[in-house]
C-alpha cells in the first residue's frame, strides 16, 4: 500500500516594517481677557434664638451690599450662595462641663447664622484699574469688620470663565501646530520628511500658567504692597502690573510622535 504524503505551502503573510517616527513634546496656550471679576467673603451673626441670629444676619448683610454699591462699581452684583445655620459656640458639650466645674464662664451656645456671598463685577481694561477697584471694595468692607476670602493660590479674586472648554481646545490645537513645526525642523536636519500624526498624548492641562504671579495670586501682604507701590509713584515688576488679574489663559502640553519617510 501507498501512501502519498502531500505537503502544502501556505506562503506566510508580509509583516510590514515598523515605520520611523520621530516624537516631540510641545505646548500651547490660548488667553481671553475675562469679562467678570469675583470675590466671595461670608456675613455671619449670632443670637440666643434662631430669630434673632436671622434677623442681626439680616441687617449686617444689608448695610455690606448697601456700602459696596454705594462705591458705583460697573456691573457690580452681590450674590447669595446660600446661608447656614448652626450652633453658635464652637465649645463642645465636655468642655462645658469642665469649665462650669473650674468656675469658667461658659459661653451661650445660641445660634449662629452665616451667609457666602459673591461679589460680582465687570473687569476693567487693565489690572492697575482693577487693583484699584479691589482696593475700594476691600476698604468698604473693613469698615464693617468684613473681610474678603483669599488663600495662598487664588489671592482675592477670582476670574469668571464662561468658555473655559473652547479656550482648552484653542491650546491644544497650538500645541500640535508647535509640534509639528518642531518635528519638521528636527526631521528637516536628518534629510527626513515627517508624513503623518503616528500617535498623540496630552500630557498636561493647566490654567493662568504665567511666567511671574499674576495680582490675582497674591497673597493679602503681596496685594498691600502691591497697592502701596502704586501709591507712590512706583511700577510692579517689569513696569506694569501683570495683566494675570484680567486675562485668563490655558495651557497645554502635548507629546506627540509622527511618521517619517525619505
Amino acid at each position: 500500500m501507498l501512501t502519498a504524503l502531500l505537503l502544502l505551502t501556505v506562503p506566510m503573510q508580509a509583516v510590514e516594517p515598523e515605520p520611523s517616527t520621530i516624537t516631540v513634546t510641545a505646548s500651547g496656550t490660548a488667553e481671553r481677557s475675562c469679562q467678570r471679576l469675583i470675590l466671595s467673603t461670608t456675613i455671619s451673626a449670632d443670637g440666643k434664638l434662631a430669630g434673632d441670629a436671622i434677623a442681626k444676619q439680616e441687617d449686617f448683610r444689608s448695610h455690606f451690599t448697601d456700602a459696596v454699591e454705594e462705591l458705583a462699581i460697573p456691573g457690580l452684583q452681590v450674590r447669595s450662595l446660600g446661608r447656614q445655620i448652626s450652633s453658635g459656640s464652637s465649645v463642645s458639650s465636655q468642655q462645658r462641663q469642665m469649665m462650669q466645674m473650674n468656675g469658667q464662664t461658659v459661653p451661650e451656645a445660641g445660634i449662629r447664622v452665616a451667609e457666602s456671598l459673591v461679589v460680582e463685577f465687570t473687569a476693567p481694561e487693565s489690572d492697575e484699574e482693577a487693583l484699584q477697584t479691589v482696593r475700594r471694595l476691600l476698604d468698604a468692607a473693613a469698615e464693617l469688620d468684613v473681610t474678603f476670602e483669599s488663600s495662598p493660590n487664588e489671592g482675592f479674586v477670582r476670574p469668571l470663565v464662561t468658555d473655559r472648554e473652547s479656550l482648552q481646545t484653542e491650546a491644544v490645537a497650538d500645541a500640535m501646530k508647535n509640534a509639528r513645526i518642531a518635528a519638521d525642523r528636527i526631521a528637516k536636519q536628518a534629510d527626513r520628511k515627517v508624513t503623518r500624526v503616528h500617535s498623540v498624548r496630552q500630557t498636561q492641562t493647566s490654567q493662568r500658567s504665567q511666567s511671574r504671579r499674576s495680582v490675582g495670586e497674591m497673597t493679602p501682604f503681596e496685594l498691600f504692597s502691591q497697592m502701596s507701590s502704586l501709591e507712590d509713584g512706583g511700577s510692579s515688576e517689569g513696569g506694569s502690573v501683570d495683566r494675570g488679574m484680567t486675562l485668563h489663559r490655558e495651557t497645554a502640553s502635548l507629546t506627540v510622535t509622527f511618521e517619517l519617510a525619505d
